[in-house]
């Protein structure tokens, strides 16, 4: 609205609503969401920080025996993605699920009992389908100048809350899991509610941006 004269419509994700939520039904225990990136000058940057976040990640899979898989995000250099995390988590058994042109992203981030993102849109979309979502937001880089990667960017939330953190340290990421290990569903559909609304929204079928161009083509 700073920028553009007109109505803002907010619709959410095009391609999250076009496909049905069906999350009742979770065979993932723990669903990390890759941010792969192997020449990227930020990737190596925060290489440090990712990899505290992966060996909280796997001390926490040890302690509650539960297997990891990891969303693959590169549909090339798939070898070399999945070499990586193979060499990450060298003692510990994860299910690697590339990323490919026709996979069912959506289907399967609503089957993960806690989906684990860094500053993904596919964390933000996942949380407001009613799917448990732990955001580590430790993509702090030098050329963060706005924020634009802390959790709930624009908005300038906490950098701790229920299910969110900015710090590396196990506990906090032990709190964050715990948190979204143990609370009712309904109590966390409540707080996405709240923490989301102004960030993103999950619009069933598109049938705003439907009813728009209906309008369009009447005028």
């Amino acid at each position: 609205k700073s920028f553009l004269k007109g109505e803002v419509v907010p619709i959410g994700s095009f391609r999250s609503n076009s496909v049905k939520i069906n999350n009742e039904s979770k065979i993932y225990d723990l669903l990390f969401v890759s941010m792969f990136k192997k020449n990227h000058s930020g990737y190596q940057e925060m290489l440090g920080n990712f990899i505290k976040l992966f060996n909280n990640i796997k001390k926490y899979s040890k302690e509650k025996n539960y297997k990891l898989n990891i969303l693959g995000s590169k549909t090339t250099e798939i070898e070399e993605e999945k070499a990586f995390y193979k060499d990450i988590f060298s003692n510990l058994e994860f299910n690697f699920i590339p990323q490919a042109k026709n996979r069912k992203t959506y289907e399967i981030v609503d089957k993960a009992k806690i989906l684990i993102s860094i500053d993904s849109s596919l964390g933000y979309e996942s949380a407001i389908r009613g799917n448990k979502v732990a955001f580590i937001a430790i993509n702090n880089r030098a050329d963060d100048l706005e924020g634009s990667y802390r959790f709930g960017w624009p908005e300038n939330k906490d950098r701790k809350g229920s299910f969110w953190t900015d710090n590396t340290s196990y506990d906090e990421f032990f709190r964050v899991m715990n948190f979204l290990d143990t609370v009712d569903h309904q109590d966390y559909l409540s707080l996405i509610n709240k923490e989301l609304q102004n960030l993103i929204e999950y619009n069933s079928q598109n049938s705003k941006f439907i009813s728009i161009l209906n309008k369009l083509q009447l005028s």
